[in-house]
């Protein structure tokens, strides 16, 4: 007997738990994933807590491996990479050629093909039937792939013993192959088929579906329809960092309630990770095995030849832990490169990664390379390890571990939250063309001929994503909440039949909560201490009289260069003293304090006569931080973070910085001279990071940066810092060459160092530049005048108070330039 039920996810999940309690189904479940599969063992155990042994929950595709005979062998990872390879080389005459990546998409297609049993005719200059027989000519008898898996189960014997019902949750659709082991499965089992139906949109992608169980007699019984609908809200927010700020605090804010994430064309990664430095806790489900991979990846660099001695450290730091010796580590990577350039079997490749295994010795790693036994199968088909081609395989090698704790939020990515239900959920992020995907056109087989052969269409993804949407809509009890990306001009966007009220009259119903931090504290935080009416009626000019009583008589390069980026930033910070508030966020430590944090630890690893090593470092770290706190509040794990950071940026570039035996080296050395302009003279003052004094006389003076490093030759009003330190520099020693360079510490900069090369033309520019800046502030011009390029307003403190409000236009490229600066005249 078979039997299908009709329902919403909720309704379904209610019948599953009462059939399941009342011994109507005694056998496995099927449902499309691992994520459903665990979602549901729970609902199970908090129901019968003594329930003492599970029933099967899986997906179709484990329960057809684990009919397979003893010693069969599944496809490996990467081996469509290796039949486009096969392909490249056995059929490039009958192929078109000229057409980036057309080996690898045709075999896509083709393993496609053979999964829905079609045949497609030649078309477009692909002979499909010539492509399908050679894959089956060179296809091993030992090999399953997806269609010989399910073409293996089912045909094979089935024991059913006392299971007399088995469940299929969940689905709504299926391949051919997958409908073989199903039709096999109706002869052997009684089946009760759980499909979720929507109240309130189409059904049409699980028709066919529906269509094929009635076709084998089922008997169909649809649940009352559920009228209740949750309530929606949406998030409007710019993309980024600042969105998974948003979403952690959306779920921050729910922790304790059964709530349920759904990302969608977004990164886990960096979420998961982010949520960790705030506290908050997610279930874990496939993490990816950081250490395991990144161990991996510096050793092969190794190998290679193409580590830097950063990498070096941190695997020598690694493989000791593990009671080897830096020198035993090193001579094992030498003999590994020289047998790795020996190779000529997979099988031999294989051996020498199992003896790599072996070496590191990590639980993790180990387990993972694992997968590289499967590729001997590639010595069948004669082809050769090349490096590019074992490169592309180690990228996909499985670096996850099964899913493992059940405490913490649960979260699942696209189709994988089909079925889940909870309180409350929220979708990250509704985007047209990434979720749901958009329209996408095969130049393999156009729409009519998929349509022609059953093939998917180019809007299959789209409809699955908006079916999934409005599956979830159906799955919350009382709220779900969008997360929409917020673009300069761009509406929100909806998905077609999303609206949040009965009558589906569109999104400007949405509830919206534009997502902004800080930015209302620092606001508030300047209406109490200065009087908002005046700030807020500056326009850029105070005049010659009261400019020149506000005349700053002291003055350091950085302010200098903060003029020339923006007049009224200078003002309020120079000229007013105002002074900006402090983050108050409990997950961020103000890029200041990290960059002093990095400045000071350097001074000490300068001056330090031991050797620089990992735990040196974070040894200075910690001092340096207890020194110099965060002036606001924040969590430990987001501290540690940081720190971990600065350990990680500055044991990669000590290589590079590192100060000759042979030289005496001054830190944080003061500058102090008079700049005599036409308006006026100037006290610069300021402190030079490093200077070294060769023994040959010549003085190199460093500044050192952890942000984005700009070309010191390219002097300009923005860029006086270098320059001027080495003005400076002249007028405190009279003879030896003075060098005069900026060098990056930070990844973020990639640790690239430029030098300062001034020549006879060059030599006055900042100077001028200078005096420009200083007729300028004594006429009491002060405009809100931003460089288009740095865009300083997305960082400014000040940008509450600035009047300037087209700085956007210009940024969306909405105005060409000589309407631009005719704004700012206006």
């Amino acid at each position: 007997m078979i039997k299908v039920i009709l329902g919403s996810p909720r309704q379904l999940q209610e019948r599953w738990l009462s059939d399941y309690r009342q011994g109507a189904l005694a056998g496995p479940t099927m449902v499309p994933n691992e994520t459903l599969a665990q979602f549901l063992y729970g609902l199970l155990k908090a129901m019968v807590p003594q329930m003492r042994q599970m029933p099967r929950i899986e997906s179709l595709w484990d329960f057809a491996r684990s009919l397979l005979p003893q010693g069969a062998k599944i496809a490996p990872i990467g081996m469509e990479k290796a039949l486009a390879s096969l392909l490249a080389r056995d059929l490039h005459q009958e192929l078109p050629h000229q057409v980036p990546g057309i080996y690898l998409n045709i075999i896509r297609h083709v393993l496609e093909l053979r999964r829905r049993q079609i045949v497609l005719p030649s078309f477009d200059g692909i002979p499909w039937p010539l492509i399908l027989r050679w894959l089956e000519d060179i296809w091993p008898e030992s090999l399953y792939d997806e269609f010989r898996v399910y073409q293996y189960a089912s045909q094979a014997p089935l024991v059913t013993g006392d299971m007399a019902s088995l469940a299929i949750y969940g689905y709504v659709e299926a391949h051919e192959s997958q409908w073989q082991l199903l039709h096999a499965l109706s002869h052997h089992y009684s089946i009760i088929v759980y499909t979720p139906w929507l109240t309130h949109y189409d059904n049409s992608l699980a028709e066919d579906w529906i269509k094929k169980w009635r076709e084998q007699g089922a008997i169909v019984e649809m649940l009352p329809e559920n009228a209740k609908k949750p309530r929606q809200s949406a998030i409007s927010v710019r993309p980024g960092t600042l969105m998974l700020h948003s979403i952690i605090d959306q779920v921050a804010s729910r922790q304790g309630e059964n709530l349920l994430l759904v990302l969608g064309g977004m990164d886990s990664t960096s979420l998961m990770r982010l949520a960790k430095r705030r506290g908050v806790i997610f279930r874990e489900k496939d993490p990816v095995l950081s250490q395991a991979k990144n161990v991996w990846a510096a050793f092969w660099r190794l190998v290679q030849n193409q580590g830097d001695e950063a990498t070096k450290r941190l695997w020598l730091e690694v493989i000791e832990e593990h009671g080897r010796s830096a020198s035993d580590a090193l001579g094992y990577v030498h003999r590994f490169s020289e047998q790795l350039r020996q190779i000529h079997l997979w099988q031999e490749l294989v051996e020498l990664v199992d003896d790599a295994a072996r070496f590191h010795d990590i639980d993790d790693l180990s387990r993972t390379l694992t997968a590289c036994r499967d590729w001997v199968i590639y010595d069948q088909w004669h082809i050769p390890p090349r490096v590019d081609l074992i490169e592309e395989l180690w990228e996909l090698l499985p670096f996850k571990k099964s899913y493992g704790g059940r405490s913490g939020i649960l979260w699942a990515e696209g189709l994988n939250a089909r079925m889940l239900t909870a309180k409350t959920i929220i979708v990250a992020a509704i985007h047209e063309g990434t979720f749901p995907r958009g329209v996408v056109l095969d130049s393999l087989w156009i729409p009519e001929l998929a349509q022609l052969y059953g093939l998917p269409g180019p809007d299959h993804a789209h409809q699955q994503d908006l079916h999934l949407l409005h599956v979830l809509i159906e799955s919350a009890e009382q709220e779900i909440c969008w997360v929409v990306p917020q673009y300069d001009d761009e509406k929100l966007w909806w998905p077609e039949g999303l609206a949040p009220d009965e009558e589906f009259d569109g999104p400007d119903q949405v509830p919206i909560s534009s997502a902004t931090r800080n930015m209302a504290k620092i606001r508030d935080w300047y209406v109490s201490h200065y009087d908002s009416e005046v700030l807020d009626a500056y326009q850029g000019m105070i005049g010659q009289e009261l400019a020149e009583a506000l005349w700053p008589h002291e003055v350091t390069p950085t302010a200098l260069e903060q003029y020339g980026t923006c007049p009224l930033a200078f003002f309020y910070e120079q000229v007013l003293g105002l002074k900006s508030p402090w983050d108050e966020d409990l997950y961020t430590i103000s890029p200041s304090v990290k960059g002093q944090w990095m400045h000071k630890v350097l001074e000490l690893a300068v001056k330090s006569d031991q050797p620089i090593t990992a735990q040196r470092l974070r040894q200075f770290v910690e001092e340096i931080a207890a020194r110099i706190p965060p002036k606001n509040k924040v969590l430990q794990a987001v501290l540690s973070h940081v720190k971990d950071d600065v350990v990680r940026d500055l044991l990669q570039v000590w290589p590079l910085i590192a100060p000759s035996s042979l030289d005496i080296v001054d830190t944080e050395y003061p500058l102090q001279w008079t700049l005599y302009t036409e308006a006026g003279s100037w006290q610069v003052k300021g402190r030079l990071d490093r200077v070294d004094y060769a023994k040959d006389g010549t003085i190199t003076i460093t500044d050192y940066k952890t942000g984005i490093l700009k070309n010191p030759d390219k002097i300009a009003a923005n860029n006086l810092q270098l320059p001027l330190y080495y003005e400076g520099m002249r007028h405190h020693v009279s003879e030896g060459a003075i060098v005069a360079q900026v060098q990056g510490i930070s990844a973020k900069n990639q640790f690239v160092r430029r030098l300062l090369s001034l020549d006879g033309a060059q030599d006055d520019t900042a100077l001028q530049l200078v005096n420009q800046i200083a007729s300028r502030v004594k006429q009491g011009e002060f405009f809100p005048l931003p460089r288009l390029q740095d865009d300083p307003c997305r960082i400014c403190a000040y940008v509450q108070l600035c009047s300037a409000d087209i700085k956007g236009i210009r940024r969306r490229k909405k105005a060409p330039d000589d309407e631009y600066w005719q704004l700012w005249e206006d």
